[in-house]
């Protein structure tokens, strides 16, 4: 829950919008129990940056490979494509921060970049590849698919507030924010398919 709401604090305010002083305000912690855990503001960044991105790539990992293993590539990569979303949905500050963070290069999008990014391959990328090699997908940029997928049909989780103000209904139920992942996987996996 702490490094949720700090999460959640950088990804508001950005990392240097967000003082310690307005850190400690809004987790009701102590400036010297920071300090005393993490050591630096970065740090602290980092171990809260580490949880939420953690928590996404377990999800993703296990709606790419311990899915039916008899589905089609198209079945598995809706699989993924919306194991993906729902946790955006859980955890819409991750997305948020990654907007931040994305705008210009610094030493946080690096530390991102290298921990994350660049250190396997996200599941959805092998599925498309696998379709790609049956003759079911169009042989598209992954990275380009990645990006529609997390921040195209992602922001609809994480950037309520801008979803309702272009018509799209609050998603209340869990049920309603399933179909909405659902939906954005499908049309996303009609634009690859032959």
């Amino acid at each position: 829950m702490f490094l949720d709401a700090a999460l959640e604090a950088f990804a508001d305010l950005g990392y240097h919008g967000a003082s310690i002083r307005e850190l400690t305000r809004r987790l009701d912690v102590s400036h010297g129990l920071i300090h005393a855990k993490f050591g630096s503001k970065l740090d602290f960044w980092k171990a809260s940056v580490d949880h939420g991105m953690q928590r996404l790539v377990q999800q993703i990992e296990k709606a790419a490979f311990t899915g039916n293993p008899d589905a089609t590539p198209e079945q598995r990569l809706k699989d993924v494509f919306v194991s993906l979303l729902m946790v955006l949905d859980q955890a819409p500050a991750i997305l948020r921060m990654m907007n931040h963070e994305g705008i210009q290069e610094s030493e946080r999008l690096d530390y991102i970049i290298k921990r994350y990014m660049l250190i396997g391959t996200f599941p959805g990328d092998i599925i498309i590849e696998e379709g790609v090699k049956a003759g079911l997908f169009r042989n598209v940029s992954k990275p380009v698919i990645f990006f529609l997928i997390a921040h195209g049909g992602g922001s609809i989780f994480s950037l309520r507030a801008l979803a309702s103000n272009l018509g799209i209904p609050p998603l209340k139920t869990k049920k309603a924010r399933q179909l909405q992942a659902e939906e954005i996987a499908d049309t996303l996996i009609r634009g690859l398919l032959i």
